[in-house]
């Protein structure tokens, strides 16, 4: 799940004003996996760098959640792919390259 951090302050007003877009569009947002729904703990996803809002169409291999980022520092870049662990852990697995987009993974067999 990707969350905006309490220790950012969300677009003002006035700027939400000027751009519609402003809080989807920022690049602040945080990714977590949440570790108990009733007790509402979760757990900060490490080795992925604060994106922007999406990414976020179900994707899995082999029963491992996948997370699509857009562009990191470089919204141009298109997007990379990390496999998330449920402690928290990511690794990148997949650069889709300038533009990119990735729609669906699988295995094939």
């Amino acid at each position: 799940m990707n969350v905006w951090p309490n220790s950012v302050p969300p677009p003002s007003p006035a700027e939400l004003e000027a751009n519609p877009e402003a809080y989807l569009g920022a690049r602040n947002f945080e990714y977590v996996v949440i570790v108990d729904l009733i007790a509402g703990t979760r757990v900060p996803v490490s080795g992925m760098s604060r994106g922007s809002f999406g990414g976020l169409t179900p994707m899995y291999l082999d029963g491992l959640p996948l997370i699509q980022t857009f562009g990191g520092d470089d919204p141009e870049a298109g997007a990379v792919l990390y496999a998330v662990r449920p402690t928290g852990e990511a690794r990148r697995v997949l650069r889709a390259g300038p533009n990119g987009d990735i729609e669906f993974v699988g295995r094939l067999r």
